[in-house]
């Protein structure tokens, strides 16, 4: 309708005018505005980001054809065991392999994809075609259990069976989940009448399993839930082994390998049938890059025109896709395998038009985060030649009783990867794969750094406190640089002024942590005309404290940010306000680098008639390995608050 409506205008300007100079610019609007349209329809176009069913996303037109791995799986039939990153499109995998299992029903929808139109081999090394042979699939997503208690455990997994017979119709055959305990008798029971259901189905039963680890692997090792919990799946897996002759395939997929070692000998079933390093597996989730050329070819001009807009420079479609491969790509799963991108990020990316990470946001195991914090030194150094030599078996975590690694926890998790491999000694180079996943580490490793900044602030809460109230700023200040900022790893404190204000926030949280009637810490405290970098406000004693950073600059600079904008207006009823203007150094070549160089300090108290009053100000600069008095500049402030009205007039008048 729309391309009709511009048809028709346009026809009517071309025959207006009537020249052919006209038409030809004519047909060039006319093919830009049919384009811009083209584009506006897409914007509300969803990619599937985060779907998992294969008919929706075959549908969406942004599948990459993984059916050849669904049908090698299914053909050969055997035990499988998998592990990928989280969001790399396990669950996707298992509900193509549930839709190819379930025959000729779906056969039509993947027409045009390797299942319906390839060849595979049988275990003779015959070429076949895939035979649609139509099984029944039980297929338990782990994920869905409830861990609160290992019993809570029992129940939702005979939960999830039962809704397996409920889907075959033979529910009434089973026992009631609830409150049933014998899970081989129940699972045993369900697999027997799964063989024998008729209107074609073979005596094979597909039983596929997604995220085997989620009920066990945010859990604390050492607790009695996570060894609770990890006896049920044992007498699960126990099970599953002994039913295993009447499977055509179970296939398991999950982030770790380290919770199937401590299955017992139910998990030995997929011993020599982990294809996680696999070469030929390599590739059987993710996009390569050919995927992203092929499904996105008509998305490219909208994405391009949003990161125009967001940065204000010129894009091309190389151009985007070099900024695609430097945020998503570099992953491998093999020693010999492709770089593949991140399925979720690079849909992300496509949807919104803005390069940034998306993978963060989608939870790490805290097991990971446990095993960081216990090594944090290990990532204070320089990230682009930070390389983890391991064998396989360190990567993949093989032997119960081995300490568990870091490397292990990093690489299943998608923190690492293969970058090289040594044949002749049998070791893998693991480095970190690209932009995203060092923005989602930086993020973790400075929630561990401020952590322990925090501590350390609790460690000093005495002196901090004790300096504040007894006005003793010479030492306020060494403790500040000392205890705090000196302490700061590389990591946690680079060349930005949110990250000195990051760690200053976290330490002085420390401060105030558990301190009865103590200071309430508050970060960019909305105030006057602006927000204020940290804000202590003392309501025991009836003061406030202003504290504003500034980096390179002058003690003078922030002083007079937090005059002019009057960020401390709303506590006019205070016995005392204090404002801190600190400044910080980041510039290897000075003494002072990353760390404070400079304060002032501005106090109004309340006089006997309840006025504030003035005091003078104060400044203090490093000097001689102490904070000495320091001469203030007041031509220096004056410019700068000359310099801020300026701006806020400025701004004002844009």
């Amino acid at each position: 309708m729309v391309l009709c409506l511009i048809l028709s205008l346009f026809s009517c300007k071309a025959n207006k005018y009537g020249m052919e100079q006209e038409n030809k610019r004519v047909g060039e609007d006319l093919e830009q505005i049919i384009e811009q349209v083209a584009e506006a329809e897409m914007d509300l176009d969803r990619l599937p980001i985060g779907d998992a069913d294969i008919k929706n996303v075959i549908e969406s037109g942004y599948y990459a054809d993984k059916t050849k791995f669904a049908g090698k799986l299914l053909i050969e039939g055997k035990p499988t065991f998998m592990v990928r990153p989280r969001r790399f499109g396990k669950s996707l995998l298992i509900s193509t392999i549930a839709t190819i299992a379930e025959g000729e029903t779906d056969k039509e929808l993947f027409k045009n994809y390797f299942i319906y139109n390839g060849a595979f081999k049988d275990e003779n090394g015959k070429i076949i075609k895939y035979d649609w042979k139509k099984y029944p699939v039980i297929r338990l997503d782990f994920s869905k259990l409830n861990n609160e208690t290992s019993e809570i455990l029992k129940a939702d997994l005979q939960r999830l069976l039962y809704n397996a017979a409920k889907k075959y119709g033979v529910e009434s055959k089973l026992h009631n989940p609830i409150g049933y305990n014998s899970f081989q008798s129940y699972y045993e029971n369900l697999i027997e009448n799964l063989k024998i259901l008729k209107n074609g189905y073979e005596p094979k039963i597909v039983l596929l399993i997604d995220e085997y680890d989620s009920p066990v692997v945010n859990l604390d090792w050492s607790s009695k839930q996570h060894n609770d919990c990890i006896k049920v799946l044992k007498d699960f897996f126990t099970v599953v082994k002994s039913c295993a002759g009447d499977c055509q395939l179970i296939f398991l997929t999950g982030v770790t390998k380290f919770s199937l070692v401590n299955l017992g000998s139910g998990a030995n079933i997929f011993q020599g049938n982990d294809v996680s390093l696999e070469n030929a597996f390599s590739d059987v989730t993710g996009y390569k890059e050919e995927d992203i050329k092929n499904l996105f070819e008509n998305r490219f001009n909208y994405v391009i025109r949003e990161m125009e807009k967001r940065t204000g420079q010129t894009y091309t479609k190389e151009g985007i896709m070099d900024a695609i491969k430097f945020y998503y790509n570099r992953y491998r799963f093999s020693y010999d395998g492709p770089s593949m991108y991140n399925p979720n990020s690079v849909l992300s990316f496509f949807q919104r038009g803005n390069l940034q990470g998306y993978w963060y946001r989608t939870g790490d195991p805290s097991i990971l985060l446990n095993q960081m914090r216990d090594e944090i030194d290990r990532f204070d150094l320089d990230w682009e030649k930070l390389r983890f030599y391991v064998t396989e078996d360190d990567i993949m975590f093989t032997q119960s009783k081995k300490p568990l690694s870091l490397e292990a926890l990093m690489y299943q998790t998608g923190y690492l990867t293969i970058d090289t491999y040594n044949p002749a000694n049998g070791q893998y180079a693991l480095k970190i794969p690209n932009e995203e996943v060092k923005m989602a580490l930086a993020q973790n490793i400075q929630e561990v750094f401020l952590d322990e900044q925090k501590e350390i602030g609790v460690h000093h809460k005495e002196h901090v406190l004790a300096a504040l109230q007894q006005e003793d700023w010479p030492r306020l200040l060494q403790l500040f640089r000392d205890a705090c900022f000196a302490n700061t790893s590389y990591e946690a404190l680079k060349n930005d002024e949110k990250d000195f204000q990051n760690i200053l926030h976290a330490f002085l949280n420390g401060v105030c942590h558990h301190t009865v009637g103590g200071p309430r810490i508050r970060v960019e405290e909305h105030s006057g005309s602006g927000r204020s970098d940290i804000t202590m406000d003392d309501i025991k004693n009836n003061v406030v404290y202003i504290i504003e950073l500034k980096k390179n600059q002058s003690a003078e600079m922030a002083i007079a940010q937090i005059e002019h904008k009057n960020y401390s207006g709303k506590y006019f009823r205070k016995k005392k306000i204090v404002h801190i203007g600190l400044n910080c150094i980041f510039n290897r070549e000075d003494i002072n680098h990353r760390n404070i160089n400079e304060c002032m300090i501005a106090v109004k108290r309340q006089d006997s008639n309840n006025n504030l009053t003035k005091d003078p100000k104060k400044k203090f600069v490093f000097s001689n390995e102490e904070f000495v008095a320091g001469v203030i500049n007041v031509e220096e402030l004056e410019k700068k608050k000359t310099a801020i009205q300026n701006n806020k007039r400025i701004r004002g008048n844009a």
